[in-house]
């Protein structure tokens, strides 16, 4: 992977390539082969219990027998558009996935080459582009266009003040016949949640879910100090991602993404913060692939100085 990161500067664009592998485990199939006399009870009841059991065991075990990768394929395009080199990496954890993608981005901006991030072997399917041209920002923000593509989207906000912008969207909750449902199934271990912080936010939650209480806000913030992205409900914050205005390089978005684990699902469109060892999808706001994660991360860039 090296030697093709390498080759980025002699490049007249790079391809970001993410695909889903499925592999044989033909061990585990031998396993699951030996196993099956002894699995014929579970098998019934997958086959005849209640709706949609059978599918959930069947595709427990097909993705055992033959899961599903998410492999990075980097692909250096010569003037020719023809593939001089590529590479292909399969990355443990999101983390490192990440890693990658962010090391090709710089290499690519150092370069000052356009950057294609693309969902699957087709010539379609791009899903990011970045501009090395312009360092890999938006070349000219339009915070006003920006902010009036998010306030006609349902539920969204955008308020300016004097330090920089912020962005909410509505977090779902479980609302009060939901909080009913969950205290019928499960209210007898809920003292197990008092141990933790987390467990303890639940409980809170719940609680406000029974009296009706609003909702919590997906929040987006950027100003002079960086980037804030969380979750607040009752003037609580929980899952913040803080990222300093000088350890970002660059600002972006993909219309969609694809997932480590499991089945390697389709994550939806998001904007992106790139820093100088990682990249951040900001998942605070799950945009699905809709134009306005272009929009957040347009007004991002104009309120960062981009």
């Amino acid at each position: 992977m090296d030697a093709v990161i390498s080759q980025i500067p002699s490049a007249d664009r790079v391809v970001i390539r993410h695909l889903r592998v499925r592999e044989i485990r033909w061990l585990r199939l031998i396993f699951f082969a030996l196993l099956s006399p002894c699995l014929l009870p579970v098998m019934l009841v997958a086959m005849f219990g209640p709706s949609g059991t059978g599918e959930d065991v069947f595709a427990w075990a097909y993705q055992q027998i033959i899961p599903v990768y998410h492999d990075i394929q980097i692909e250096i395009i010569d003037k020719k558009g023809a593939i001089a080199h590529r590479a292909t990496n399969r990355p443990r954890d999101r983390k490192e996935g990440d890693a990658l993608v962010c090391r090709v981005l710089l290499a690519a901006r150092e370069s000052a080459r356009t950057v294609h991030e693309v969902i699957g072997t087709g010539a379609g399917g791009v899903v990011g582009t970045w501009d090395g041209t312009h360092h890999l920002l938006h070349p000219e923000p339009d915070a006003a266009r920006a902010e009036a593509t998010l306030t006609e989207q349902p539920g969204v906000t955008v308020e300016i003040d004097g330090a920089g912008v912020s962005v909410g969207e509505p977090h779902p909750s479980m609302g009060r016949t939901g909080a009913f449902v969950f205290l019928a199934l499960l209210g007898w271990v809920l003292w197990v949640l008092v141990v933790t912080a987390g467990g303890r936010r639940v409980l809170r939650h719940l609680w406000w879910d029974l009296n009706g209480r609003e909702p919590g806000r997906r929040v987006l913030r950027a100003d002079d100090e960086g980037v804030h992205a969380y979750l607040e409900r009752g003037g609580e914050r929980w899952d913040e991602l803080r990222v300093a205005r000088g350890d970002i390089v660059a600002v972006g978005h993909v219309e969609d993404r694809l997932g480590y684990g499991g089945r390697v699902p389709r994550l939806g469109g998001c904007p992106i913060v790139i820093t100088r060892s990682t990249l951040h999808p900001l998942r605070a706001h799950k945009t699905g692939g809709h134009p306005h994660s272009a929009a957040i991360a347009e007004l991002l860039v104009a309120h960062l100085g981009g």
